[in-house]
This record gives structure tokens, C-alpha cells and sequence, in this order.
């Protein structure tokens, strides 16, 4: 149920756009436990994963990437929630870099990235403050109380560029000058 929150508004526009993969591909490089991103990723649960660059090491203004969903219901608001992931960088080859600040949006509306606006403009409810190197999966919990009834989760990197800590991860940051993370198991 993940969408890509970018919405590209003209055919020259370059947007940010999260990736699939799953260990029964349909031949584009998208495959598991080995891709074109990274190797050795093998989901935590199921047989997919989704994957996205929250940080890319460029002056050209390059969107950054963000994963999108839609809860069945909105929260509650008041009642204490657990939210549950996984993430992990797998192992770097063509992405060189590791970043901090990937964070997690709550909304009530929709909130859509516009065709070449880098970042989105939010104040997330939570932020892994730290760089994420690992190359096994971390799992991330957080418990909120929500003060609105949200019904939109966005998962990214919100931070200015300024703002974002990054360092090398041994893989080729010639080839994609980004950090790249798989996310998975989502509860």
C-alpha cells in the first residue's frame, strides 16, 4: 500500500521515486535477495521490501525520495501507539554515502512533493538522529501519543541539506552519489 508522494507535474520534471522489490521480480533489477541498488537484502517478513534515497550528495537539486501511505482508519487521538520497522542499508555498492535525520511524518491530509521541489517542507514526529550504517536490519520503535487524527505516514529524510550529517559507506558514491535504505515490516 506504499505510494511515491511525488507527483510529477511535467514530462521534463525529475521527482523523487521510491523503489519495489520483491524476491519474485518482473526482470527491471528489482529483484531480491540480490538488485541493482544493493546486495544481500533479504526481507524481514514476506517477500518484499521497499527502498528509497533520503539524502543525496549533489548541488543539482535532485528530489529526494519519500514513501507514502494511508492508514485504513484515522488514529485515535490520545490513545498511545507503537509504531515498528525495519531498515537497513543493505550491502553498499552502488550508493556511497549513510545519512541521519530519516524521520517520520504524520498528517491528516495528503501531502504530496511537488515535481522538483527537493524537500518536503514538514516538522516530523520522529527523527533517527544518528547516521544509519548498518548493513543488517535495525529495527526502530517509536511510541506516540497522536494530538490530531492522522491518516497519512510519510517516511523520509525532511532535514535541509545543511542540517543532514552523512558519511561514506564503502560503496561506489561515483556511481550514486546518495544514501539508499530498504524499510520493511511496518506495524
Amino acid at each position: 500500500y506504499w505510494t511515491n508522494v511525488a507527483v510529477n507535474t511535467s514530462p521534463s520534471s525529475f521527482y523523487g521515486s521510491p523503489d519495489y522489490f520483491h524476491a519474485n521480480p518482473d526482470g527491471n533489477g528489482s529483484s531480491l535477495p540480490y538488485n541493482n541498488i544493493s546486495s544481500n537484502v533479504v526481507p524481514v517478513d514476506g517477500e518484499a521490501v521497499m527502498g528509497f534515497a533520503p539524502f543525496i550528495n549533489t548541488q543539482n537539486n535532485i528530489p529526494r525520495e519519500y514513501l507514502g501511505v494511508q492508514f485504513n482508519c484515522p488514529l485515535v487521538v490520545g490513545i498511545e501507539y507503537e509504531l515498528r520497522f525495519f531498515i537497513t542499508q543493505g550491502t553498499p555498492q552502488n550508493q556511497g554515502y549513510a545519512c541521519n535525520n530519516i524521520s517520520v511524518f504524520f498528517s491528516v491530509d495528503e501531502v504530496l512533493q511537488i515535481a522538483n521541489q527537493t524537500i518536503l517542507d514538514v516538522d516530523p514526529q520522529f527523527t533517527i538522529t544518528e547516521i544509519v550504517t548498518n548493513t543488517d536490519w535495525l529495527e526502530v520503535v517509536y511510541t506516540f501519543t497522536p494530538d490530531m487524527p492522522y491518516q497519512h505516514m510519510i517516511v523520509g529524510n525532511f532535514a535541509s541539506q545543511a542540517d543532514t550529517e552523512f558519511a561514506e559507506n564503502g560503496g561506489n558514491s561515483n556511481f550514486f552519489p546518495c544514501a539508499y535504505y530498504f524499510v520493511d515490516d511496518f506495524e
